[in-house]
């Protein structure tokens, strides 16, 4: 897989937002050998006192080595564009689950509910991680104002671009969250009003989530109207290790059967979206 190839995989995974320096470097030469082991390779180069990412084969040989300034040079641009307000509301769903996953949460619950009679689409994320105490919850929709370290972002500009875009719509962003217990975001979008995102690509957003961190627990469940269906992060895992999934073939076959739940809920609920007719 090239550099381009690796940034675009980088980008599909949503991974930008939250990683520092050294993560990227880690997930950079997974993206690039996604069936690789690298642990042994890192250790006979601290060994050796050699410099750069390693590249290994699939018996985590060191062949080869890539040097950082030309990673973070091929990711810049990307990183920038991925920091830009959200297009989607599919990208919010994403932006959202990620800060679930920066505070420590080991469960995350993805509730996305569709009411095309009352013209709401409404996703809740709640989590089991760190939460926030009183001061967090005041400032948490300040642009300026972000519990990460500065070193991974300065600005917390996803819950303020999430809050802005929700209420050009008419409708609304609740959050509550408890320091110590978790987290949980309510976002409601009308979608019946000129302003409202498209939906964006649900189902890539799921696979995004499930693949994303094999320590964690998904549980997303999308409804629209009386259909639903529910998916979790064993579902895979009962078909494919976690080495196997790494493997861009078997992604796509995730991929396809996600995309197969949002058929079937979409079209089995017998009416078209507002989004559809525009």
């Amino acid at each position: 897989m090239s550099l381009e190839q690796s940034v675009e995989a980088l980008r599909y995974l949503g991974l930008f937002s939250n990683l520092d320096a050294s993560s990227v470097m880690s997930s950079a030469v997974h993206a690039l050998h996604p069936e690789d082991r690298v642990a042994a390779a890192r250790i006979f180069m601290r060994e050796k006192s050699i410099s750069g990412v390693p590249i290994v084969d699939a018996d985590s040989r060191l062949v080869g080595l890539i040097s950082v300034s030309k990673i973070i040079e091929a990711l810049a641009d990307e990183w920038k564009r991925c920091q830009a307000p959200m297009r989607t509301i599919a990208e919010h769903i994403l932006d959202i689950a990620s800060n679930s996953v920066t505070a420590g949460a080991t469960r995350i619950w993805l509730d996305i509910d569709h009411d095309r009679a009352n013209h709401l689409f409404v996703f809740t994320v709640r989590d089991d991680g760190h939460g926030m105490d009183a001061d967090g919850r005041t400032r948490v929709f300040d642009p300026f104002f972000t519990t990460r370290p500065h070193s991974i972002r300065r600005f917390g500009l996803g819950l303020p671009f999430l809050k802005e875009n929700v209420e050009l719509t008419g409708g609304g962003v609740d959050l509550w969250s408890v320091s110590g217990e978790g987290t949980t975001l309510r976002a409601t979008f009308h979608t019946d009003h000129i302003d409202c995102l498209p939906f964006g690509d649900l189902a890539s957003t799921i696979l995004a989530l499930l693949i994303s961190d094999g320590a964690l627990r998904w549980h997303i469940r999308h409804a629209e109207g009386n259909l639903a269906y529910a998916v979790g992060t064993e579902e895979p895992q009962v078909v494919f290790s976690s080495e196997e999934m790494c493997d861009p073939r078997a992604q796509l076959l995730v991929l396809e059967f996600l995309r197969g739940q949002e058929r079937d809920v979409v079209q089995g609920d017998g009416r078209e979206s507002e989004q559809d007719r525009m």
